[in-house]
């Protein structure tokens, strides 16, 4: 069975007119170290001046949504030569576009949080990612600021959010470079009819549709929609931390409650979060996106659907296949996407992991990623990887034919030579870590930096796992993100599923990595075009509120009734007191039977 087949089903009648003549991991441990007294980052990114927290962006119509959307449509299929389904595909997708969005800017923290209210992991197997391992007031980031870029529904005819309980879609986003622009709360354009009217196509394509097609139809569509820019992206303070689990949690889960108190309060209590959630993430993002929907099932919310586009899964595999590409001369010379993918992807993993960052298995030891002629202070800032990274925009240089090609010339030469050595994609197992000294522990940071473990083990409520319907959108012809992060395996699991064919078969995901993506974040748009509002288990329905909570809107509620309820218009769903008694009531067998496969 495959969900990207029910995202399709009614573009396919649409389109049968039309075509009527045509013819095994290690598991994956969250780190739960506490504070390295002795180690301190030797500089943190200064932030640059950005949108301040809590404003908002700016609204976007329907009709600008529909013309961002039929680029996207048109781009694909002129991709697949189907330029004559274009009209129907449009159909369908105008069809579900509902409301406008407002786009909001909000931040939070785990000591914020905190202060408002604590969430509750009584009764969570211990395999979970429990909340103290993440954001205990003695785990590195407790203070650290996450922001996010929060999209929700405005309904054109009252002009307000509609009201009741909204499902929610929270999108791991790819792995970006510049830690300002990049990030998504700063990335959206404050005037997207201007932006429309200014930019060429393909400039709106690729600053836009190409980041936030994956999480404008579910906005649209009915669902508070929310994009964390990550621990050093945007007004989130300290240095990237990339395939840093424990990172990814505190930004993911952070997000989503600074997303719940904007709406109660932007609402008066007449909007919240329900507790219903699609996770979702694409390359770097799908990597983050794994654990933090167990944290989400742990914290009590009940996951409808895990979405991974264009996977990268094992950071041992695909540093692999970096290197190799490198070295077989696959990776182009030249300004192309693939070469921009891989000169800036090597330089800033190996920076994130050469910092001495708590929660790094090589942290606190003389091992970094990086090799020390790339991290000398007395070299030039061109030639030095973490002035890169710590700049006020943490940024690579803006000139990309400055940056060192091949990139593999700044990783350490022991790591390199061990990479080189084997003929597995998992050098760290394979040699002999004794041939190659001072490479134990990189390899450590390398083997923990994996969640097919953690994705493979999901498949019941029992013994700490879960049977959310996880669908797997990628291309096995991608140029960046390996089709290794994607094993075969992981599909003897009946809830995970291969996404790979489109309109129930028409359309095959392929292509390199870009290409990938857009076929992916098509799929999740039609997978919200073609959501049923009177289906219980839809992503994007939105139920009504309890008497209590109705109460709270109305301005009814007694003093009791306030005491009772203090936080439900500042933490929506944690603040309800939502625990683990029913985070396992998770859409596995019902929802999953409702598809179709065509895998």
């Amino acid at each position: 069975m495959n969900p990207s087949s029910v995202a399709c089903r009614m573009l396919l009648l649409l389109l049968l007119p039309i075509f009527s003549t045509a013819t095994h991991a290690t598991t994956t441990t969250i780190r739960a170290d506490t504070v390295f007294d002795s180690v301190v980052s030797p500089q943190q990114r200064a932030l640059a001046e950005d949108r301040p927290c809590g404003s908002i962006i700016g609204r976007t119509t329907r009709a600008e949504i529909l013309t961002f959307v039929e680029i996207a449509v048109d781009r694909l299929l002129t991709l697949a030569n189907l330029q004559s389904a274009a009209p129907a595909a449009r159909s369908v997708l105008s069809n579900a576009a509902r409301y406008d969005i407002l786009a909001v800017k909000v931040c939070g923290s785990c000591a914020e949080s905190d202060a408002i209210s604590s969430p509750s992991n009584n009764g969570a197997p211990t395999d979970f990612p429990h909340y103290p391992s993440y954001c205990g007031s003695d785990i590195d980031g407790y203070d650290t600021t996450q922001s996010a870029l929060m999209l929700f529904p405005i309904d054109n005819e009252t002009d307000a959010v509609p009201p009741g309980k909204i499902r929610s879609f929270v999108h791991m986003h790819r792995h970006k470079y510049d830690a300002t622009d990049d990030a998504p709360s700063n990335a959206w354009p404050s005037d997207i009819a201007n932006f429309l009217a200014t930019q060429t196509t393909e400039v709106v394509y690729q600053d836009f549709v190409a980041q936030f097609l994956d999480g404008i139809m579910p906005a649209t569509r009915g669902t508070v929609t929310v994009y964390p820019d990550f621990r050093g992206f945007g007004s989130s303070t300290g240095n990237r931390t990339d395939f840093l689990q424990r990172s990814y949690l505190q930004s993911g889960v952070q997000s989503y409650r600074a997303a719940s108190r904007f709406l109660s309060n932007y609402t008066g209590g007449c909007s919240l979060v329900d507790d219903t959630i699609v996770v979702s993430g694409k390359d770097e993002g799908a990597y983050a996106a794994v654990p933090l929907s167990w944290a989400f099932v742990a914290l009590g919310l009940r996951i409808n659907t895990l979405y991974l586009s264009a996977p990268i899964l094992d950071l041992q595999v695909q540093t692999k296949f970096m290197i190799d590409s490198y070295d077989q001369g696959l990776v182009p010379m030249d300004e192309s996407l693939d070469n921009y993918y891989f000169q800036k992807s090597l330089p800033a993993i190996a920076f994130a992991a050469s910092i001495d960052t708590p929660g790094y298995a090589n942290t606190g030891t003389s091992e970094t990623l990086l090799s020390a002629g790339w991290m000398d202070p007395n070299n030039s800032p061109d030639n030095n990887v973490i002035d890169w990274f710590v700049n006020p925009g943490g940024e690579l240089p803006d000139d990309s034919a400055s940056l060192p090609f091949p990139a593999t010339q700044v990783l350490d030469e022991t790591f390199l030579e061990r990479f080189r050595s084997a003929t597995s994609d998992h050098p760290c197992s394979e040699v002999d870590g004794s041939l190659y000294p001072g490479t134990e522990a990189l390899c450590q940071m390398m083997s923990e930096s994996n969640v097919l473990g953690l994705l493979n083990s999901s498949g019941t409520v029992e013994g700490g796992k879960y049977a959310a319907s996880t669908s797997v959108c990628f291309s096995d012809t991608d140029t960046f993100a390996t089709n290794k992060n994607v094993p075969e395996y992981i599909f003897d699991q009946q809830h995970i599923f291969k996404s790979q064919l489109l309109l129930s078969g028409l359309l095959e995901v392929t292509g390199d990595h870009e290409d990938a993506l857009l076929f992916c974040a098509v799929s999740v748009a039609f997978f919200y075009a073609t959501d049923s509002a009177s289906r219980d288990d839809g992503p994007s329905v939105i139920s009504n509120l309890s008497e209590a909570e109705q109460k709270i809107c109305s301005g009814d509620a007694d003093d009791d009734d306030d005491d009772d309820d203090s936080d439900d218009t500042s933490d929506g769903f944690f603040a309800r007191g939502a625990i683990l008694g029913n985070a396992f009531s998770i859409a596995a067998v019902p929802f999953v039977l409702s598809w179709m496969s065509v895998s």
